[in-house]
């Protein structure tokens, strides 16, 4: 393969080796699970002197963090709990997912006072009030936006800013797993795909991959969210609710 060709990703290593060495990867795939096998992979890749990039970046510190998450949980969540039923408080977010299969990581060389007041809102056509717990942006604790959300009964309350990562239960315990189990899935789409021609040369196989229509990939990709949101477990989505405090 050639480094201008596209970025190289843990699943292309893993085509070749499940190509290259199929024996030993039926094998280990007998008694161990696909992200292991990834897992194995990056070990080897780093051991070989490559290493792999994601931008990162800290706002609050981990004592910050578990101060506010304590905080947020005793004053506000408690209310919240307390006001509305367990099945009618919600969290909502989003997370990027792209449809060209932009990777993650990629192998290279080495080289102010926070609240909020919960008010309990209630609509006639509604069963009874509902919670949604927001990440604290402007688009969504504006007037505009609480104001839409109270038409449909539902009450907005938003996270203290930078403590998603410890407050909101989605980013606590949820989007890893999702993430996790959508990444494994991807591997097996891609694989299923280039081995409908095994006779092409692997880098031709994940070129043609790369230049599919726009419309099959976001096909594909709408067919692995599903899945990968069917395959997180009910007990992930409480641990999660429950490590957040809320």
């Amino acid at each position: 393969m050639r480094r201008d060709d596209f970025p190289l990703k843990t699943s292309h290593v893993l085509v070749f080796v499940k190509e290259e060495y199929s024996e030993f990867t039926s094998v280990y795939l007998a008694k161990n699970k696909e992200e292991s096998l990834g897992r194995m992979m990056r070990r080897i890749v780093y051991q070989r002197g490559f290493s792999f990039r994601r931008p990162t970046k800290s706002v609050l510190s981990t004592l910050d963090l578990e101060a506010e998450q304590r905080k947020f949980a005793s004053e506000v969540g408690s209310k919240v709990s307390a006001t509305y039923a367990r099945s009618c408080i919600f969290n909502a977010d989003e997370t990027a997912v792209y449809y060209d299969d932009t990777p993650t990581r990629i192998i290279s060389e080495r080289g102010a006072k926070k609240g909020v007041k919960v008010k309990g809102r209630v609509r006639s056509e509604r069963p009874g009030p509902l919670a949604i717990y927001v990440v604290n942006l402007k688009c969504h604790v504006s007037t505009e936006a609480q104001d839409a959300f109270a038409t449909w009964g539902t009450e907005v309350v938003p996270l203290p800013k930078n403590t998603t990562s410890v407050l909101q239960p989605l980013d606590v315990g949820v989007m890893g797993p999702f993430k996790q189990k959508l990444r494994a899935i991807t591997l097996s789409y891609e694989l299923s795909a280039v081995r409908e021609s095994n006779r092409v040369p692997l880098r031709e196989r994940l070129l043609k991959l790369q230049r599919l229509p726009a419309p099959e990939k976001r096909k594909r990709l709408v067919e692995r969210v599903v899945a990968a949101w069917d395959a997180v477990s009910e007990s992930s989505i409480k641990k999660a609710w429950s490590k957040a405090g809320l």
